[in-house]
């Protein structure tokens, strides 16, 4: 099955020889990784004794209803090339975030490439399977994400409004997949060891928060009249890939319009090209920049960090095992890089929600004044189901073979143990991300919504507790993240039960103070049940407060 999908890639033979490549050498790679991936999701979930699931399901789930909101949302506006542009530029949002929370890895993986390097490959036919491989998973949960968009344009403008989408989601894959392997290269020209992994994290965050926030600036151009809109090309969608290929809906001619229909097909493939010419060939020598370390430890610099993480633990523990589980956590964390990865645009995205509630309100030309009459703050409750499941991931590490030392250890009370663990991956990540827009609509609404807000800030610290019930038995730390699959599909599936749960809580918040006016009841009641479930075990399962 597997090669039939890779034969089927044989058009490109042509122009793979072209930029100086061995399409058969390619092709056996490209087989290679793809059955790679296939085997190691299969071992994964025949340990736990599941049956096999189809590759991607539930984030193909989750992509193709964001799909369909996107397609409801732009379904009433008749100009084609408004529709589109709203359309395209939802599309290579979502195609950048998910390049950059799910398959950075695979650009700066390491492994693979010492392996290969030793058999008989060029290195720009290595890293061309490296593009096809990524672009594989890329373009199916483009389409998945574009479909409803595609039927709506098939439904509008027949075969042509159908053959733009599709050209302009391979042509926004393969834009969203080079650039940002340039952008990693430069970082690798830049930095080092540990601090070029910390930048690395800091791009993530901040491609994603500008992405997200250009989305809203691009909406607020659109002039809405009635049931009309209109939009005209301009110089800054010059910056935007998503214009080049919503202009060839446009009739409108002159220089700025024509060149927006050219670059949708020059740029991608001159970029390709760069990519083939220029970064393929040192892209290797720059990953092992990742393994250099030239800074020195300093001891005095240890000690401080070790006398901060003992303060931090007192303030959150309350015996000697529970602190030295924090302790612990807090260690094993600084390590995990490829945890990092995974959850810090997660996290960036936890931040960014609830304030792209109040930016476009604010671009409306709403005062502050005016602001403050609308409870906007129930946003925060956006945040709960995005980030209250990535707890998931404390139970993950790259090391997790040294788990045996939890056996080994005298540890009287495995789940004060635990408990400390799983309290610094939520100090450390989770919350940071409730604090930061909780003081900001604290700031904005002042005493006046003090109650409701914090209400929810203790609500959401209960849900983070809530969802360790999923955790199973083992402890922290002690799981294999490489099946990240597995770990997706269950990520996933928590995040609609959060939903679900979170909107329920909601919309009992918002009654409760419609009806009885009585906001310090729910107050009380969010502050006691957080508590309650952070410093016991109650809301774990039994076979959980009995291993």
């Amino acid at each position: 099955m597997r090669n039939a999908f890779v034969n089927k890639l044989d058009f490109l033979a042509s122009p793979v020889a072209k930029m100086g490549c061995d399409w058969e050498k390619v092709k056996a790679v490209l087989d290679l990784q793809l059955t790679l991936d296939a085997r190691r999701k299969s071992t994964a979930s025949k340990k736990k004794g599941k049956r096999e699931h189809g590759i991607f399901q539930m984030m193909a789930l989750m992509y193709g209803i964001s799909g369909v909101f996107t397609a409801l949302i732009v379904s009433s506006i008749p100009d084609s090339y408004v529709r589109v542009s709203l359309g395209f530029f939802f599309i290579f949002l979502m195609a950048a975030l998910i390049m950059i929370t799910d398959y950075s890895a695979i650009i700066l993986d390491k492994q693979g490439q010492f392996i290969l390097q030793t058999k008989p490959i060029d290195q720009k036919s290595l890293h061309l399977a490296k593009l096809l491989h990524i672009s594989v998973y890329m373009g199916f949960m483009t389409l998945v994400l574009g479909l409803p968009l595609l039927l709506l344009e098939g439904y509008y403008d027949g075969w042509q409004g159908v053959l733009i989408c599709l050209l302009a989601y391979l042509g926004m894959d393969l834009i969203t997949v080079v650039f940002t392997a340039f952008l990693y290269a430069g970082l690798l020209r830049l930095f080092s060891g540990e601090k070029l992994l910390d930048m690395i994290q800091y791009l993530q965050v901040g491609v994603t928060i500008i992405m997200m926030l250009s989305y809203q600036v691009f909406n607020q151009g659109i002039e809405l009249k009635g049931a009309s809109a209109h939009l005209s090309p301009a110089w800054w969608h010059l910056l935007l890939p998503s214009q080049w290929y919503a202009s060839w809906m446009t009739t409108e001619n002159g220089a700025l319009p024509i060149f927006l229909k050219s670059a949708g097909f020059i740029l991608p493939i001159g970029m390709i090209l760069l990519y083939m010419k220029i970064l393929a060939p040192r892209f290797d020598s720059m990953l092992s920049r990742l393994d250099e370390n030239k800074e020195k430890i300093d001891s005095k610099k240890l000690d401080r960090s070790m006398n901060r993480q003992r303060l931090v633990a007192k303030l959150f523990t309350r015996n000697s095992e529970e602190s030295a589980g924090f302790i612990m956590g807090s260690q094993l964390l600084k390590r995990e890089r490829k945890i990092q990865l995974i959850v810090i645009p997660q996290l960036a995205l936890g931040i960014i929600f609830p304030l792209l509630i109040i930016l476009p309100t604010l671009m409306r030309g709403t005062s502050l004044s005016e602001l403050r009459e609308l409870p906007l703050y129930y946003a925060l409750y956006m945040t709960g189901f995005m980030i209250s499941p990535l707890g998931i991931y404390g139970m993950k590490s790259e090391y997790f073979q040294a788990a045996w030392i939890f056996n080994a250890l005298p540890i009287q009370s495995p789940n004060q143990i635990k408990r400390g663990l799983m309290k610094s991956f939520f100090v450390r990540y989770q919350l940071p991300v409730f604090i930061i827009p909780t003081l900001i609509f604290l700031g904005l609404y002042g005493l006046s919504a003090l109650d409701d807000i914090v209400s929810i800030f203790f609500l959401l610290c209960f849900f983070v507790r809530l969802n360790h019930r999923s955790f199973g038995e083992a402890f922290p730390f002690s799981e294999d993240i490489a099946a990240i699959q597995d770990n997706k599909n269950k990520l996933l599936r928590m995040i609609f039960l959060n939903m679900a749960a979170i909107i329920a809580i909601g919309l009992l918040h918002a009654a409760v103070n419609f009806l009885l006016h009585a906001s310090w009841v729910f107050l009380l009641f969010s502050m006691v049940l957080a508590i309650y479930a952070w410093e016991t075990d109650r809301f774990l399962k039994k076979i959980q407060r009995e291993s």
